[in-house]
């Protein structure tokens, strides 16, 4: 039994306790008190939905008595409420009507939406310029996320494309901050109008034409001769796919001769030949119609014409910073090989020199990000390479790397040619513009031909079809790192704060930066890894998965069926906290610190493969023909970033990958894919050829005096046991060399 004095304690503390809670209970009420009453305050400046959202959680909290929490909760919404009234602005778009008559007064209605998250006072429009008005068009006021259908007598003068600009005016409630801007867009007036080019004046020197001439210099393939039998297997296989790739997009026959004659045979191959120009355009992060529009100015015509006229044998490294168009000039020098002769591309590190017995060169984008096949350049002497290179990646390479390859450098454009080089390209995109906005543009891109592609992207993204000064003054920045910075900052944010997912989907961004090779993988495994982070995602920074911010970012990442990739690699650099001005440095290493490289390494990243790799068999097997190419594409993210081993582990059934892709080896993937598996786990497969084995002819190889059976050196895999399969590779390798 307790005595008196215990007994007394314990009254005392628990008197101290309830002290204690209720001057925390009275701290979150007030708390509450007085962010409910600011939300109601605020409500009459700005959209105050997120707070309300915030307030919700302080009740939940108080109910559940983590009063702390819900004081916590109450002060920090209190702090982004007051930033906001101080920051948020509205943000006026204007939709001009259709049924506009020249020379005839009309009644329409211009559609008004306040796209900001501050509501608009005293708004008032004035046309300046194209379209005439009758009265004032104002509008008292204007709710964020609002939109009004407003009345209005309007007309034009004449028919056709009409430049409509008008002024903008208002103010916001907080502050009673005064606002003005210029509204500066294109119409079409008269349904019969012609549309000429839009151009306020004839540039002086007149646009360089694309000229295709360097492709004459690649001479017309000497196709190998007295090749072993598997090697003729080879030569029509490599002949039919370059074809394919030829005579796209009418190349319909020659693709179903594929499927019909090659779909049973297994290749295992160091490289592939590409049957369709837009798939290695998409792999290449390129625009869609660049085939045959490349400009070029002096230099890079005179770097396109040294590779051309080389020899086959020799190797070159095209380097340049970030943005120069590095890749561009790469996919021209390959597409113009392509027009002569089949031309591959590198894939899996076992390099030998049987793409020179076929007489081909290959191709590698951004070679120092695979440190794997950089070591087998080295090891294998490998020739006959044109590769890129960034400057400061490619100085950190091995020395013996480095000299194996001549250097072509890719300066910036000068200001000239990146004007010329706008007008091409907005041509070609059907985007419209005037003198003065290719001179705002040639100013903000730096003689970065790549800033011009992603204001094109951003511009389709947004259902933009004229380029005016203001919208490159509105909606980008000087230099290819700011501007990259700006759209994943729209994309992410809402004013100075994160939607609501935001950070989640910049979470997601650091993964496929930091632990994808090349920067892509398949979407479903990005998927599965913004589930797999979510939970302790949301513990740690409090936001948790949103499906529009999430789908708005998969739209940036969208490339070649269902890859997801950059735009471009200075988007990789961003998302590691590149640049003076990136508003997500503090955020990205704060991801970084507190969601450590092994959390994504061992945990995330391969948790993320089960899901990925169930839902996709599933799908696989419900319909093996619509979700082939899906299924494959995963199948090419896994066997490109994780080793067979890993897979396996996490239930990755490899036999299945292996006969999927041996039953669809008349694509390029499937082949890919089939190289890569065959290369770590060599089997016994009917039919298969190894390209190593295959090329050299009987009659070529050379013997001592002992009378060796030439029937047994020159064989395939397929006529091996499997205990001397790699006696007899070595063998043959070895002959290949000293002929």
């Amino acid at each position: 039994m307790p005595t008196y004095a215990e007994i007394l304690s314990r009254i005392q503390n628990a008197r101290s306790t309830i002290t204690v809670r209720k001057k925390d209970f009275t701290k979150a009420s007030d708390s509450a008190e007085v962010l409910d009453n600011k939300i109601e305050e605020a409500k009459k400046a700005i959209n105050t939905d997120i707070f309300t959202e915030n307030l919700e959680l302080v009740k939940s909290s108080m109910k559940e008595r983590d009063f702390a929490e819900a004081n916590r909760i109450s002060k920090e919404t209190l702090s982004d409420i007051n930033s906001s009234l101080e920051s948020w602005q509205p943000n006026i778009k204007l939709k001009l009507p259709d049924n506009i008559v020249p020379g005839k007064w009309i009644k329409s209605k211009l559609k008004i939406t306040n796209e900001g998250n501050a509501h608009a006072l005293g708004l008032s429009i004035n046309f300046t310029e194209g379209i005439k008005q009758q009265g004032l068009l104002r509008v008292p006021s204007l709710k964020a996320n609002e939109s009004i259908d407003l009345e209005a007598n309007l007309v034009t003068e004449f028919a056709g494309s009409v430049n409509a600009k008008a002024n903008f005016s208002f103010s916001r409630k907080h502050g009673n901050k005064h606002y003005e801007f210029d509204f500066d867009e294109w119409i079409e007036v008269g349904a019969s109008s012609p549309k000429p080019k839009l151009s306020s004046s004839i540039p002086s020197t007149p646009p360089k034409e694309i000229s295709l001439e360097h492709r004459d210099s690649v001479q017309n393939w000497a196709k190998p001769s007295d090749l072993a039998p598997d090697g003729e297997t080879l030569l029509d296989l490599f002949t039919r796919r370059w074809s394919c790739y030829s005579q796209w997009p009418d190349n319909v026959q020659e693709l179903d001769y594929l499927h019909n004659n090659f779909r049973d045979l297994a290749i295992s191959s160091y490289f592939e030949i590409p049957t369709d120009p837009t798939v290695v355009l998409s792999e290449w992060g390129l625009p869609s119609n660049l085939r045959k529009n490349v400009y070029l100015d002096d230099e890079r015509a005179s770097h396109i014409l040294e590779v051309l006229n080389s020899k086959s044998d020799d190797n070159y490294v095209i380097i340049g910073e970030p943005g120069v168009g590095k890749t561009t000039l790469l996919f021209e020098i390959f597409d113009s090989f392509m027009d002569k002769v089949p031309t591959g591309i590198l894939t899996t590190t076992g390099i030998i020199d049987a793409h020179l017995e076929f007489g081909l060169r290959l191709f590698y984008d951004d070679i120092p990000e695979n440190s794997d096949i950089v070591q087998g350049i080295i090891e294998n002497d490998a020739k006959g390479l044109v590769v890129t290179a960034r400057e400061a990646d490619w100085n950190k390479l091995p020395d013996k790397f480095q000299r194996k390859f001549k250097r072509l450098t890719v300066p910036l454009f000068s200001d000239e040619n990146v004007s010329r080089l706008c007008e091409r390209m907005f041509d070609f995109s059907n985007i419209r513009h005037d003198s003065s906005s290719i001179e705002q543009l040639t100013n903000y891109a730096q003689g970065s031909p790549i800033f011009i592609w992603l204001m094109i992207k951003e511009m389709h993204y947004n259902g933009m079809t004229v380029l005016t000064r203001n919208y490159v003054k509105d909606n980008s920045r000087k230099g290819m790192e700011n501007y990259v910075s700006l759209i994943l900052q729209r994309l992410l944010k809402d004013g100075p704060n994160y939607k609501p997912g935001g950070l989640h989907a910049l979470g997601c961004m650091i993964f496929l930066s930091d632990y994808m090779r090349d920067r892509r993988c398949h979407e479903a495994l990005y998927r599965s890894f913004a589930d797999e982070i979510e939970i302790n995602f949301e513990k740690i920074f409090d936001d948790r998965q949103n499906t529009s911010t999430f789908n708005q970012t998969i739209v940036y990442l969208s490339g070649e069926g269902t890859t997801i990739g950059f735009p471009h690699d200075t988007w990789a650099d961003v998302l590691q906290g590149v640049g003076r001005s990136n508003p997500l440095r503090a955020d990205i290493q704060s991801i970084k610190r507190k969601f450590a490289d092994k959390t994504y390494e061992d945990v995330y990243k391969k948790q993320a493969v089960k899901d990925a790799w169930e839902t996709e068999v599933s799908r696989f097997n419900k319909n093996m023909i619509r979700e082939k190419d899906s299924f494959l594409s995963l199948i090419d993210t896994l066997t490109y970033n994780y080793t067979l081993t890993d897979l396996e582990k996490l239930g990755v059934d490899i036999e299945m990958m292996r006969e999927v892709s041996s039953l669809n080896s008349d694509l390029p993937m499937a082949a890919r894919i089939l190289s890569r598996i065959q290369s770590a786990r060599p089997t016994q497969v009917t039919q298969i050829i190894n390209i190593q084995h295959s090329v050299i002819s009987q009659s070529n190889l050379e013997f001592g005096k002992d009378n060796v059976n030439v029937e047994s050196s020159v064989v395939t895999d397929s006529d091996l046991e499997e205990e001397d399969l790699q006696s007899v590779k070595q063998s043959i390798v070895t002959d290949s060399k000293k002929k």
